[in-house]
């Protein structure tokens, strides 16, 4: 008997077929000596793994979703990194790096004054009005990482954790789709990535306990921090988040709306704690990840500036 499991290897070859319709029928594809290896009873992790790394740039482009989940999923193999880049389209992870400078209105004290919601409405009339004060926390840098989510969280196991946004029910906006799958199906993918690489998630909530049912399943193999809220968008606001989020150096941020809960959650809005202060976001806090494939929205992202070279997508 193989060492990967029959079942694993349908659903490799599911996904081969998924990249090329054609796959096989008129020449044998370069990747027949890894799929013969996968069939071998003798095979082994390190020499799937020197097959792995032989495969050529363009040949991972094209079956990366495939050869993501026989990483993932053939028994011992060690982490071997994977090609994306521009074939990635909207599934291209971007990452955010963490800044360390509070601007200087999140250590003001807004406790018996108008209140930081006020102060950050515009100035005059007409949507060009300026803010009274900068309502969003830079990035000290973005740039895309050419690698899709699920290949980030593989290679760094050891250093991420995952933010799952206000998912408490079915929104519309699950089903716009991003590359031809909807966001429901790229944030379970996603989130099943975490449980993959034993990497916790934090899941914020409003005025339910549970998420939605079409995310249960997926969210239900990870570890999981359950943090409930009221009506606001801020997660910061609990000890447990905060904690959360400043367990591991970089946070992938998901969920919805990307352009409103998920923005103010990564890089701050006008809601304060307890103590009358700006609720510190996680920007501040950890390294961000994530790509518009799970910034859960059905239109361009554009309102939050600080989004960066994900903004206007």
């Amino acid at each position: 008997m193989a060492i990967y499991p029959a079942e694993n290897l349908k659903i490799f070859m599911a996904k081969v077929t998924a990249a090329n319709s054609h796959f096989e029928r008129k020449k044998t594809s370069s990747l027949r000596v890894l799929i013969d290896l996968l069939l071998d009873p003798k095979g082994a992790a390190h020499t799937v793994g020197a097959v792995l790394r032989q495969i050529s740039v363009a040949k991972q482009k094209k079956y990366w979703q495939a050869l993501l989940y026989l990483r993932q999923t053939y028994p011992a193999l060690p982490i071997i990194a994977l090609q994306g880049g521009s074939n990635l389209g909207k599934l291209n992870a971007a990452k955010f790096e963490k800044n360390l400078v509070l601007p200087a209105s999140w250590n003001e004290d807004f406790s018996g004054g108008p209140g930081a919601n006020k102060l950050m409405k515009k100035v005059g009339y007409g949507e060009d009005a300026p803010y009274q004060f900068q309502r969003e926390i830079a990035a000290n840098s973005n740039a895309f990482i050419n690698k899709t989510l699920e290949q980030y969280i593989y290679e760094n196991s050891a250093t991420v954790g995952g933010v799952l946004i206000h998912m408490g029910s079915h929104v519309d906006s699950l089903d716009y789709l991003v590359g031809g799958v909807s966001h429901c199906n790229h944030l379970i993918s996603v989130i099943e990535a975490l449980a993959v690489a034993n990497a916790p998630l934090c899941i914020l909530l409003q005025n339910t306990d549970t998420v939605c049912g079409s995310l249960r399943a997926a969210v239900a193999k990870c570890t999981t921090t359950v943090v409930r809220e009221g009506t606001g968008h801020m997660g910061g606001k609990n000890d447990a988040f905060q904690l959360f989020v400043q367990s591991k150096t970089t946070m992938i941020m998901m969920g919805y709306d990307g352009d409103v809960c998920v923005g103010a959650n990564s890089f701050g809005t006008g809601e304060l704690t307890a103590a009358g202060k700006l609720v510190v976001p996680v920007i501040h806090q950890a390294n961000i990840v994530t790509s518009r494939a799970v910034l859960v929205t059905n239109g361009v992202l554009n309102k939050v500036d600080k989004w960066g070279v994900l903004l206007g997508t």
